[in-house]
């Protein structure tokens, strides 16, 4: 527990460092809800925290709505700790005005942030929630398009309000390290979990992880020693991220289901290491 609370105030520190140190100075917007407070901070000197978590609130109702109360928690738990370390970390000194040199700084420190927030199972809300409800509904694009497309909307019209056409390109490549860093974080050297799942409601527990975690699992078919009866276990491979994401899946099904966890050194073929997006 302490462990993770270190981790989740470490995140959020170097999330509020990157946005007062590197994005607000460079006026550099990133995409996002964090991007929308940016620009709104940068026209109005509204506090970008402040922003950050006003922004979210009607998207955290619409998520505990259509989404559960364990996913808002944990996005409601992300959203605060940035928001607040966003304001807090106001006093920190800028050194760095360079547009591009903020760009980068900036796209690393908030990506190891998010990373680090990621890594546990929280999110900073936002396009989070967005794509989750938007993918309620439809599943024509893949999570991956929905993001870029909606940080590519906060982008351009942040540089129509700005009225800063470079705006585009920093952010950019903001973005692009952004991206990097926090999938350096999230995957480390390419290590998961394999989960065994035990339950009477196997063929409703894969269709919810095949649906809503779009990660492949396969039927293991046997006998249980003690029931003495036939039963199919789940296995399913997944990044160390999703681990809670597949426990609430799980519970959704069964709340009784017997589940196994364990770590696996590496993970290969479509979706991980060696074939990601089908490459």
């Amino acid at each position: 527990m302490l462990s993770e609370c270190f981790i989740l105030l470490l995140g959020g520190i170097l999330f509020g460092a990157s946005v007062n140190l590197f994005f607000l100075p460079g006026e550099i917007v990133l995409g996002g809800v964090t991007g929308v407070a940016t620009t709104v901070n940068i026209l109005t000197g509204l506090p970008v925290g402040f922003m950050i978590i006003l922004i979210n609130l009607p998207l955290l109702l619409c998520g505990w709505i259509f989404l559960g109360h364990g996913f808002v928690l944990r996005a409601l738990t992300g959203v605060a700790v940035t928001g607040i370390t966003s304001d807090i970390l106001t006093f920190l000194p800028t050194s760095v005005s360079d547009p591009l040199l903020c760009a980068i700084l900036g796209g690393v420190t908030m990506g190891v942030g998010c990373g680090l927030m990621f890594s546990r199972d929280y999110t900073t809300g936002g396009t989070d929630i967005i794509v989750w409800l938007i993918r309620r509904k439809t599943r024509l694009l893949s999570t991956g398009v929905l993001i870029t497309v909606i940080d590519s909307a906060v982008v351009l019209g942040s540089a129509v309000a700005l009225r800063s056409s470079e705006g585009i390109f920093y952010s950019a490549v903001a973005l692009f390290f952004f991206t990097v860093s926090l999938d350096y974080v999230m995957r480390g050297s390419e290590r998961g979990k394999l989960a065994f799942i035990f339950s009477d409601k196997s063929e409703e527990i894969c269709s919810l992880i095949s649906e809503e975690l779009e990660r492949g699992v396969s039927l293991l078919y046997g006998r249980g020693w003690y029931s003495d009866k036939d039963r199919a276990a789940v296995v399913c491979a997944i990044r160390k991220n999703e681990g809670r994401r597949l426990s609430l899946l799980i519970e959704k099904a069964d709340p009784s289901a017997f589940v196994v966890f364990t770590d696996a050194s590496e993970i290969r073929g479509l979706g991980f290491k060696g074939k990601e997006n089908g490459k």
